[in-house]
């Protein structure tokens, strides 16, 4: 059940999410594994914070935290911290702060070389960024881990930063720039390049004319010229 949570949680379709890490909840307090809870606990603190219910999202991170700091391990610890982070930002709203906890999060545990946390991570406050339309940013803390994230099997996390990429490209009207970084990850999923002049004015006529309510409907309609 947590398992088909966390594809609702990558959709951000986060109320559908909550339901099966609620159901996995309860099952997961008869269990014995504390790992199992704690990554529950993540998640369902995870999924109040996205939906801005803070109030919920508190009460589970203090849960997770507690668990985290039972099980002693220090990369648990630095993952709820993050949650713990953007809570606090929430009543600051100090940017700089959020930031630098982030940082110092991400420093540490590419000390413990744990890179995939450290994407993990990245791609979590990169949902933050976004809600907080802070473009600029991102780009630059993706840029951070993106020379070494290419570099790995990690396929999936990857696709999902040139996505972000492309979002905050196209916000901050570097349509160039969005239009490179989609053409990156077609090549990802199976793509070699786009077919044609024609396809490319057409793709970047999306750009030109963007508007963010219309933005998925006119990648689908770009997408379907792909190769």
């Amino acid at each position: 059940m947590m398992n088909i949570g966390l594809i609702y949680l990558g959709e951000e379709d986060y109320k559908t999410a909550l339901k099966f890490f609620n159901d996995s909840y309860q099952v997961a307090k008869g269990q014995e594994s504390k790992y199992l809870l704690f990554y529950v606990l993540f998640n369902l603190s995870s999924a109040y914070y996205f939906i801005e219910d803070f109030v919920n999202a508190k009460v589970y991170t203090d849960h997770c935290k507690k668990l985290a700091l039972d099980l002693n391990i220090e990369v648990e610890i630095l993952v709820i911290e993050m949650i713990e982070a953007a809570l606090d930002y929430q009543k600051s709203g100090d940017l700089p702060t959020l930031t630098g906890n982030y940082k110092k999060i991400t420093q540490r545990l590419e000390e413990l070389n744990e890179f995939e946390d450290q994407v993990f991570i990245c791609d979590w406050f990169c949902k933050v960024l976004i809600r907080q339309k802070e473009y600029n940013l991102l780009i630059e803390l993706i840029g951070e881990i993106y020379p070494k994230l290419i570099e790995t099997d990690m396929v999936r996390r990857t696709v999902r930063m040139t996505e972000f990429l492309e979002v905050a490209y196209s916000e901050i009207g570097d349509y160039e720039s969005a239009y490179k970084i989609s053409k990156e990850r077609a090549k990802m999923l199976g793509g070699t390049s786009l077919r044609n002049g024609a396809v490319q004015d057409s793709f970047m006529d999306n750009y030109q004319n963007f508007e963010k309510d219309m933005y998925v409907d006119k990648l689908e309609n770009t997408v379907k010229l792909l190769p």
